[in-house]
């Protein structure tokens, strides 16, 4: 899958740099969120998902709010928000929040 930032919907993005980029400000401050985000990055990579039940293979736990598929990093201490296109193979990383962050919900707005 291809794997684009928030707000870079053009198809000539750079994907292997965007995890640390899009990373960056929460790594500063959570530095043990880079790691478990690298390793969902490098599976979601190479996934040829179809569906939300494939994803869940994966990653049993990964939930559909709206558009969004929410996945619990890190024992559940952060979660990473992501658009998927199915058909086109396209991942849009959307946030990247601490539980606490997620649970007030302004993401949904």
């Amino acid at each position: 899958m291809e794997i684009l930032s928030k707000g870079n919907e053009s198809y000539g993005a750079y994907p292997v740099y965007v995890i640390a980029s899009f990373v960056a400000p929460l790594a500063q401050k959570h530095t043990d969120a880079f790691t478990p985000l690298d390793d969902w990055y490098r599976t979601a990579k190479a996934a040829k998902w179809k569906n939300l039940i494939e994803v869940r293979e994966f990653y049993p736990y990964a939930d559909l709010v709206g558009k969004y598929t929410v996945f619990n990093i890190k024992g559940n201490e952060y979660r990473l928000i992501v658009e998927i296109n199915y058909r086109k193979q396209t991942i849009y990383l959307r946030f990247i929040l601490t539980h606490p962050e997620h649970d007030r919900g302004e993401w949904k707005r």
